[in-house]
């Protein structure tokens, strides 16, 4: 509980992350936004408002966590519907911040992305595990983005490593281990 709390106070910036010595914790500064320019760069309300997914968006979105579960249902259907570059953007944003520093956000992120690790099958498959290929770059940024140990620990803090493991499976017989 004292994680989160200080976790809390470090995203409102009330604490110094210098000040916290949990093992293991990244520092979420590394590749955030610098405060200097809070209204040069567009964030999770911009994007609500209808902006366009560009590197700039998908770099603010990735530095900091959603703040609502509608941020993250609108990322989840961009991932799904979107263009193949919009769905490696949107799958790279949910791998981010909202996932790692999001501690109010995680649970709804962690699911999401074990949706997109198990995409559906479409209806008139005849390859089998095959159509897996089709998904490979969306699949690639899912792996990246949650390859660090802390992503699984999170993985591992809602109880999911099993159903992680089973998404993995099929990928593993298309893809090789």
């Amino acid at each position: 509980m004292r994680h989160l709390i200080v976790e809390a106070c470090i995203a409102r910036n009330l604490l110094d992350t210098s000040a916290y010595l949990w093992p293991g914790y990244v520092n979420g500064h590394i590749n955030q936004i610098p405060q200097c320019m809070p209204t040069q760069v567009p964030g999770w309300s911009s994007f609500m408002k209808g902006s366009p997914l560009t590197s700039v968006m998908v770099n603010a979105l990735v530095s900091s966590p959603a703040t609502s579960l509608a941020e993250l249902e609108k990322i989840f259907e961009i991932a799904i519907a979107g263009s193949e570059d919009e769905k490696i953007y949107a799958a790279t944003i949910l791998c981010g911040a909202s996932l790692i520093r999001g501690w109010n956000i995680q649970e709804h992120t962690v699911h999401f992305i074990l949706r997109l690790l198990s995409p559906p099958v479409p209806v008139e498959n005849t390859e089998g595990n095959n159509y897996l290929i089709n998904y490979a770059l969306i699949l690639n940024a899912l792996f990246v983005g949650i390859a660090s140990i802390d992503c699984i620990q999170v993985f591992s803090l809602h109880g999911l490593v099993p159903q992680l493991a089973c998404s993995l499976m099929p990928i593993c017989e298309v893809f090789g281990s």
